[in-house]
């Protein structure tokens, strides 16, 4: 009986840790959050790369992104490529417009502020070669998917880089500013109380001695 008994307490203990376990990942809440790093910009001189790099400290993962490209002004957009780079991975935001189907691309000029987010509007790479004078500021798809980052961590540097490839024309950017979409999990104190509470349920019970009932034998 005293085998049956253990092996009884052992399954139910067992069980115990199953639903404890589970109630606590069950009820553990997940985050949505948006996280806005700004960072300074640069001069843009003939032939030269600079960049500007955000640090981001939330911990969740990526789940969309936009850039904002702040007082962009050049007067050759087909001179420039602009790029995002997180993690080892790296989008381009446009690159070259026009080159190389012309020797030096689009002669359309930069004028304002360009926000870049997946489905935000117009190719940008295809609108600054459509032969306007100036590129309408506005919002724009990136010419690589910012998708490309979904699922990563959001923590850590991002980094905009804007090169030059030509002579003869210069510009500036005034600011890069990056919105951050992320989610995670994150166990609250009453998540862990409840976690908790179920291992010690348990230790308290493998410890409990199995009470043996004593029979009274009688003879009249």
């Amino acid at each position: 009986m005293c085998l049956q008994f253990c092996k009884g307490l052992n399954m139910r203990s067992i069980s115990f840790t199953t639903v404890a376990v589970a109630a606590a990942l069950a009820a553990a809440p997940s985050y949505a959050a948006t996280t806005v790093e700004t960072a300074a910009g640069f001069a843009i001189t003939d032939n030269s790369t600079n960049s500007s790099t955000v640090n981001v400290a939330a911990t969740g993962n990526v789940t969309g992104i936009s850039v904002t490209l702040s007082d962009f002004v050049h007067s050759y957009v087909g001179d420039l490529i602009a790029s995002l780079t997180h993690g080892g991975v790296t989008t381009q935001l446009f690159a070259r417009p026009g080159f190389p189907a012309t020797t030096f691309g689009s002669s359309s000029n930069l004028v304002g502020t360009y926000s870049f987010t997946d489905g935000g509007g117009s190719l940008f790479q295809t609108f600054a070669n459509s032969g306007n004078t100036n590129v309408a500021v506005g919002s724009y798809s990136p010419l690589d998917a910012f998708s490309a980052f979904n699922g990563m961590s959001a923590n850590g540097d991002w980094t905009l880089t804007v090169s030059d490839n030509a002579g003869g024309d210069q510009g500036s950017l005034g600011g890069f500013t990056l919105n951050v979409n992320s989610i995670g999990a994150v166990p609250e104190p009453a998540t862990w109380a409840l976690l908790l509470l179920g291992f010690f349920g348990i230790g308290g019970m493998m410890r409990a001695k199995p009470r043996v009932a004593r029979t009274t034998v009688s003879y009249s």
